[in-house]
């Protein structure tokens, strides 16, 4: 997948009618597809991992399982909204895979001797320690809060641009925010935080 150059959206064609070719074994209508919501995957992925070339591996991994689980799709006119649950579950389970930890080179071996970036091992040790609980409370967010605070608040898009992706109202976005602040705001109080 080539992000940045790609062809026009496809204009004048609906899901079902792309997924009803894809299922009778048309390849291209899912091109079709994937260049119609690679925009969004690849933004829900972005904001979720921070990390271009992840996030585009991600992307990629999303419509692999898209494609093969196509046939288990109940609703095709909500396509969108399924390929954006896949996209949150696939980087969710790659961040739960990564194991939080500091590059030897970054944390020295001395308490009280600074880092080559002038922030002693202690507190480089106690920030990651705290960003793994923000992100661990993050990602035990429902999906649908997580989504939304990760376009927010990660990719710092705005309400209107993530009720597009999600294809949902503005104040349903709304709505969804102030539940994953709320909800993140108890977790971490509670977590010592």
């Amino acid at each position: 997948m080539q992000l940045g150059s790609r062809p026009e959206k496809p204009q004048g064609v609906d899901d079902v009618e792309l997924i009803t070719r894809c299922l009778a074994g048309e390849k291209e209508a899912f091109g079709q597809l994937v260049v119609k919501y690679q925009d969004s995957v690849y933004a829900i992925c972005l904001a979720t991992v921070m990390n271009q070339e992840d996030a585009k591996d991600l992307t990629q991994e999303t419509f692999i399982k898209a494609y093969l689980a196509l046939d288990s799709l109940q609703d095709v006119a909500r396509f969108g909204r399924w390929v954006a649950k896949i996209a949150s579950n696939a980087c969710m389970d790659w961040l739960r895979a990564l194991k939080p930890q500091l590059p030897l080179t970054e944390v020295s071996k001395e308490p009280g001797t600074e880092t080559a970036k002038g922030v002693s091992g202690v507190e480089a040790a106690a920030a990651a320690e705290e960003n793994a609980r923000v992100m661990a409370a993050i990602a035990a967010l429902p999906e649908h809060y997580r989504t939304a605070f990760s376009l927010r608040y990660m990719a710092e898009l705005s309400y209107a641009e993530i009720a597009d992706i999600l294809d949902v109202p503005l104040t349903t976005v709304e709505g969804r925010l102030f539940k994953a602040r709320e909800i993140l705001r108890k977790n971490l109080k509670d977590a010592g935080q």
